[in-house]
């Protein structure tokens, strides 16, 4: 693990030790638990032309293993296999996958990717969920085609099911209770200009998805009103989780709100900056302990627990292009730093897969 940063004084530590350990009293938190969410893209190429981040893979899986707080492993796969094609051709359409009334061919990574999941599927504290980016092959300020929410919803369950039944052969994804994160972070027509689709949350559900976890958003007006974990009817309409329809409930000790008819959003008053493993990574080492202040301080407690959900694009290309050495954001300095400091605090603090999660948060939300 790193060190602690050493450039504080002594004194000035120890006051700010003393206002972590006075957040954990007033909130009456007995047990902090870490959980992180991967907007996982591997297969992306940089400047060059070149894979680069498929080198990384491997050094990401080993070195992860050697730090306490990446024993556990949310990856959300936004995967290549599939590409979109453009003006189709009718020579070309017995080739590629039909989907709705727009067709996929497999991508030139196809067999690139299936190895790198096949790999990662081995390996222990992993968990997989699903990532997708749609604003290419629907309704959006991307493609300017007119907004059209059923046929968009008739080509994100078509491709859904194609990307799961792939999933399912590389890695030990759960078919029927699975997490998502909406690329662009538009879930259910928060933002028209990426996403169009007004009953996105019915068809996840009916794909075997039991939540989302793309809050917060970088795009905070797509955020939810509730800043708590929480349950909705996953009712239709634009950005329809905020709806009165949606009766919104906060997922608490027997709260009933963990229904099975109702769709889980995480959602959290923590502004996406001090959550985001991008920003963490480029902070100087004094702003340690203000990040977590702010984890502690505004992070949902439910029965005494604490969650603290990190996120990121580990594997981005952009964030070192053009280095020699590449190091995936994950494990960056300022982040491991963090959680040193959590670890002096006097409450345990424990890192889940988000599955470990959803399923504490069932047992505790009994009614």
């Amino acid at each position: 693990m790193s060190k602690l940063p050493s450039s504080q004084p002594n004194q000035q530590h120890e006051v700010a030790m003393e206002i972590l350990v006075n957040i954990l009293e007033a909130r009456r938190v007995s047990r902090v638990v870490h959980f992180h969410c991967d907007h996982f893209e591997p297969c992306r190429k940089d400047t060059s032309g070149e894979y680069t981040a498929l080198a990384a893979i491997r050094t990401l899986n080993e070195e992860r293993l050697r730090h306490r707080h990446l024993q556990a492993l949310s990856l959300f796969p936004s995967s290549q296999r599939c590409c979109y094609v453009e003006n189709v051709s009718p020579e070309r359409i017995p080739k590629m996958m039909p989907m709705g009334d727009i067709y996929f061919s497999l991508s030139s990574v196809a067999e690139l990717e299936v190895e790198l999941l096949t790999y990662l599927g081995h390996q222990p504290g992993i968990d997989f969920h699903v990532h997708l980016h749609h604003e290419w092959w629907t309704s959006s300020k991307c493609t300017g085609w007119p907004a059209s929410p059923e046929r968009d919803a008739a080509r994100i369950r078509d491709v859904l099911t194609e990307h799961l039944a792939y999933y399912a052969k590389y890695t030990s994804i759960d078919v029927d209770n699975w997490g998502f994160v909406h690329g662009c972070w538009a879930l259910n027509g928060s933002d028209k200009s990426i996403c169009n689709i007004t009953d996105e949350m019915q068809v996840l559900k009916s794909l075997g998805c039991v939540g989302d976890f793309t809050f917060p958003a970088g795009r905070s007006w797509c955020d939810p009103d509730l800043k708590q974990p929480h349950t909705v009817v996953p009712t239709v309409g634009y950005k329809a989780y905020v709806s009165p329809e949606a009766d919104a409930r906060s997922v608490a000790r027997s709260a009933g709100a963990m229904h099975p008819d109702r769709f889980f959003i995480w959602s959290a008053a923590t502004p996406t900056a001090d959550l985001s493993v991008e920003t963490i990574a480029g902070l100087p080492p004094n702003a340690i302990h203000r990040v977590v202040q702010s984890w502690l301080a505004t992070s949902p407690v439910i029965d005494g627990t604490l969650y603290i959900k990190t996120h990121c694009h580990s594997l981005w290309w952009e964030h070192w292009a053009g280095s020699q050495n590449i190091v995936p954001t994950l494990l960056s300095e300022r982040f491991a730093q963090c959680f040193e400091l959590l670890y002096r605090l006097p409450v345990d603090t424990e890192h889940w897969t988000v599955r470990e999660v959803l399923a504490e948060l069932r047992k505790v939300d009994v009614a």
